[in-house]
């Protein structure tokens, strides 16, 4: 926890006049050494998981569908649950944005393409001609979540 706040406040705290410090951003910072990388994955891996089910556990998930008109029922719990819920998605927003699991790789045509990640999104710089073709390989095994029917 000390690391991410240290990384916030480095976003927010100026830089001193007439200096060559800039701030950074957390997806910025790279951990790879034996010691913080393996918390970050046990984190990404173990806590978050385990803090969602908690969520769903203890009824907290469960207050935004009746807030939402998608279930029946009244609020359930302490008064802080539902910032309970965004603390936990705003801890899954720094761990999943963290570099810790390699890049997509993506060919074009067969052959490794430089690719800009722009706000999540991959950008190829190219003249495309008729036929090409694009093939992204994951670095995890891709599986379909099914979401709510009203979603």
């Amino acid at each position: 926890m000390n690391m991410l706040l240290g990384l916030i406040l480095c976003n927010l705290i100026p830089a001193a006049p007439n200096t060559d410090l800039t701030g950074v951003t957390p997806n910025q910072v790279q951990m790879e050494d034996s010691f913080w990388k393996p918390r970050l994955e046990t984190n990404r891996e173990v806590t978050l998981p385990h803090n969602f089910r908690m969520c769903e556990e203890t009824g907290r998930i469960h207050n935004f569908a009746v807030a939402g008109g998608l279930e029946e029922g009244g609020f359930e719990g302490i008064p802080f649950n539902d910032s309970d819920v965004f603390k936990v998605m705003e801890g899954a927003a720094y761990i999943l944005g963290a570099d810790l699991t390699p890049m997509p790789e993506i060919t074009v045509n067969g052959e490794n393409v430089d690719v800009q990640s722009i706000r999540g999104y991959a950008r190829i710089q190219r003249t495309w001609e008729d036929g090409d073709q694009v093939q992204l390989r994951l670095p995890f095994e891709a599986r379909v979540v099914r979401a709510h029917d009203l979603v």
